[in-house]
């Protein structure tokens, strides 16, 4: 789906959207945009469903916290 998005971000969007699953994409078309490869919206990095719990599980990790300052 990602990738559908991204292409449409590169190379513009058809008028109408084209499936229902890229609906909350469709109308944010104006604010996303594709830098080093990756899909932003505004300033915010986009990422997929399956993978936002690894990701801050990531995050976290790596974050020094309270404790450790």
């Amino acid at each position: 789906l990602l990738k559908q998005v991204k292409q449409f971000v590169l190379s513009g969007w058809p008028e109408k959207c084209p499936r229902e699953e890229l609906r909350s994409y469709f109308i944010k078309r104006t604010e996303l945009s594709v830098s080093y490869g990756c899909l932003l919206w505004g300033i915010r990095t986009v990422i997929p469903m399956k993978l936002r719990s690894r990701v801050l599980m990531k995050l976290h990790e790596t974050h020094p916290g309270r404790e450790r300052m």
